[in-house]
């Protein structure tokens, strides 16, 4: 049986044009709840976090979530929602696009998941947090297959022409 490579690389697109847009419709959901209400959040974490905290000051785990308690708490969240509200509005555009196939929305995918890619990057330099690693793989590897989609149907289009 020969494996059809093409049609592998053309579900996994598809499989992560998808994901791409849940996970942006996450973002942006996520997003709108910490805009407008990250600070009862924070609160109600602080709350709970108080009664381990008053038993062990030391808990790094208790330290840890007081600390994000603190920070919901205070203003320092607008500009990672804002990020979170803009990538997410990105990628629900950019998969809509895909999804209907326009040519120009290929280049410009990978144009943008690269630069976010980069962002991403730089932020795992500061803060190493494995979860932005992660989804600068993801997005990498949602690159790879869009240029290998996007050169699908170029070749495609230019066998309708001939």
């Amino acid at each position: 049986m020969k494996i059809r490579w093409g049609t592998i690389f053309h579900d996994a697109f598809e499989v992560g044009v998808t994901l791409k847009f849940l996970h942006g419709l996450i973002e942006l959901f996520g997003g709108l709840f910490l805009l407008f209400k990250a600070k009862m959040i924070g609160n109600w974490l602080f709350y709970l976090i108080s009664f381990e905290l008053k038993e062990d000051p030391n808990d790094w785990i208790g330290n840890y979530f007081a600390n994000l308690a603190n920070y919901l708490t205070v203003e320092q969240h607008l500009f990672p929602v804002i990020y979170l509200i803009i990538h997410s509005a990105i990628n629900l555009f950019l998969a809509t696009s895909l999804w209907l196939k326009k040519l120009w929305a290929y280049p410009l995918t990978m144009i943008l998941l690269g630069l976010f890619s980069t962002y991403q990057i730089y932020r795992f330099f500061l803060f190493h947090s494995i979860t932005l690693l992660i989804f600068t793989a993801i997005d990498i590897f949602v690159m790879v297959l869009t240029w290998l989609e996007y050169k699908r149907l170029l070749l495609a289009q230019n066998q309708q022409n001939l």
